[in-house]
């Protein structure tokens, strides 16, 4: 056994002068290889990366028997021709170096199955490469290569293929020969379009095409039944996805994200196996019924989209645990959404609601992740929150955190229902005030009864009270049908003209008064007058009578 700079050289012993296996030389700071390098004919792994190479030495062409060879994280400007003849090798790293080519020959490396050549400069690989028929997998991400060549469809053993983070526009029709690709890593590049032979790669497990320039998906894509993950964020996808990603029934994860698309097909409800369904930042403004038959979905992501009521049918999805529809312009919540009491994050963040259903209450249990910042919430008692920065103000319009509107829904269950009962059958008497609001909380207090009423209770069922004198009918704080709020503003309408016409009465009458007031003033001051002038009419007459 023999120690370069602290890292062991492995030996067999197969004759009298040992023969070395195993050189590894790592995370030095070597300048450059000696010439001797290609005279270890028994070498078969060499590691030498993290050091500062720029060159390899000619003598390459020796490691005859060189089956791995890990020299990444150096300063290699180019490899040599003679490279080549290492033609053992089965896994060869040159990641993180500043190569801007390979040798033309290196498609003579027939033996190779693993190539790293990510985080370099190359904007292309030799087409000699399609005579690498036993290569598997192939990193090229992080350079600056424009083009998926023709000439790549000749590695058809290729399972793994990672070209993200580079310039690619087109990829070439012949991708469909990489019959046995079972990961396609192409995020982060320009492409606009995939040809129809993608639907060839039938043994694609994951595909990432995230970041890119795609406008449509082609229909063969449903041809990939093996396919796990598909990643489709950040392109141009406008309208609607094509109903073939129904066929896609092995599919967990979809992620849909950041794109343009306004409605969703129903065949995704045939994706039973889907756990994972992320399509935030859209322009989608309802859901397919059929999307209740995805009975394995777990993490539903649709904020920033255009919903203006929570889909009834998220509401069925039992297995839900995380459900995101922060940014919407959702004003009610339905009742039924007590039912997903498996879900542990919820988020409705930024949206318009007025208020919650009681019923959100049920969630409490299993939720720990409730975020209702940046809602009206309008049926919430006024909160002095001045003092508050223009932060505050902006997190919390209503004053109140997210757990203190909770508090406030917690309180509104234990008494709403029965306060509802007590107005509906006295509401004539409350309305005319013929009884007072001490009555209609004496009322509730009796119906929630002495083991479950509590004093903090009074100011609330004092605004449910106010609330519905002012507007005909206490509050629902659930999402109510179209007929329901019709009937609510004929109410809230009736009772308005009635408040008008009292209104008007009430000015009538004073004006009345008021003009009863001036005759009888009138009348008053024609007697004081004449009383005051017979007053002086008599003073005249004693005044003549008198002796002077």
């Amino acid at each position: 056994m023999v120690c370069c700079a602290h890292r062991c050289v492995r030996c067999h012993h197969a004759s009298r002068e040992p023969l070395v296996s195993i050189l590894s030389i790592r995370r030095n700071e070597i300048g450059r290889l000696p010439d001797e390098l290609g005279g270890m004919h028994a070498l078969r792994s060499l590691r030498a990366h993290s050091n500062n190479l720029e060159t390899l030495p000619t003598s390459v062409d020796g490691l005859v028997s060189l089956e791995l060879c890990d020299l990444s994280s150096n300063r290699l400007l180019t490899l040599p021709n003679d490279f080549s003849y290492a033609t053992a090798l089965t896994r060869l790293d040159l990641s993180s170096n500043r190569l801007r080519h390979l040798p033309l020959d290196f498609g003579l490396l027939f033996s190779l199955q693993s190539l790293d050549v990510s985080c370099n400069q190359l904007a292309d690989l030799p087409t000699t490469v399609s005579s690498l028929k036993s290569l598997q997998i192939l990193k090229i991400g992080e350079n600056a290569v424009v083009e998926l060549a023709a000439a790549w469809g000749g590695m058809t053993s290729l399972v793994e293929l990672e070209a993200q983070t580079n310039r690619i526009g087109r990829v070439s029709p012949n991708i469909g020969e990489l019959l046995q690709l079972q990961r396609l890593d192409l995020c982060r590049n320009a492409i606009e379009e995939l040809p129809a032979t993608f639907g060839l790669l039938t043994k694609l497990h994951d595909i990432n095409l995230r970041s890119n320039l795609i406008t449509k998906i082609p229909d063969e894509v449903g041809a990939l039944k093996q396919l796990n993950t598909l990643g489709l964020a950040h392109n141009r996808l406008e309208r609607r996805l094509p109903d073939h990603l129904g066929l896609l029934t092995r599919l967990t994860h979809l992620d849909i994200s950041s794109n343009n698309i306004g409605s969703l097909p129903p065949s995704l409800g045939a994706l039973e196996d889907l756990e994972t369904l992320n399509a935030s930042k859209n322009a989608l403004g309802n859901l397919p019924q059929n999307l209740t038959f995805l009975t394995s979905l777990t993490d539903l992501d649709l904020s920033c989209n255009r919903f203006k009521d929570m889909p009834m049918l998220l509401c069925g999805m039992k297995n839900l645990l995380r459900l995101d529809l922060t940014s919407n312009i959702i004003g009610t919540l339905p009742r039924e959404i007590g039912a997903l009491t498996t879900l542990t994050k919820l988020h409705l963040r930024h949206n318009l609601l007025k208020s919650l259903p009681l019923e959100m209450v049920e969630l409490e249990k299993n939720v720990k992740d409730l975020n209702l910042e940046q809602n009206p919430l309008p049926v919430l008692p006024d909160k002095w929150h001045l003092r508050f920065g223009l932060e505050a103000h902006a997190t919390r319009p209503a004053g109140y955190t997210s757990n203190e509107v909770l508090e406030w829904v917690r309180a509104q269950r234990m008494f709403h229902d029965h306060a509802t009962e007590e107005w509906d059958q006295k509401a004539g008497l409350y309305l005319t005030g013929r009884a007072s609001a001490k009555e209609f909380v004496e009322g509730v207090r009796a119906r929630v009864g002495e083991g479950v009423w509590r004093p903090y209770l009074e100011p609330h069922v004092l605004r449910v009270f106010f609330r519905a004198k002012k507007n005909g009918l206490p509050d629902a704080y659930h999402k109510i049908s179209e007929a329901e709020v019709a009937e609510r503003g004929q109410v809230a309408t009736e009772l308005s003209a009635t408040r008008d016409d009292q209104m008007r009465l009430c000015a009538a009458d004073a004006q009345a008064r008021i003009e009863r007031d001036k005759r009888r003033g009138s009348v008053q001051s024609t007697i004081a007058n004449a009383r005051l002038a017979e007053t002086h009419r008599l003073n005249r007459i004693c005044n003549s009578r008198s002796p002077r």
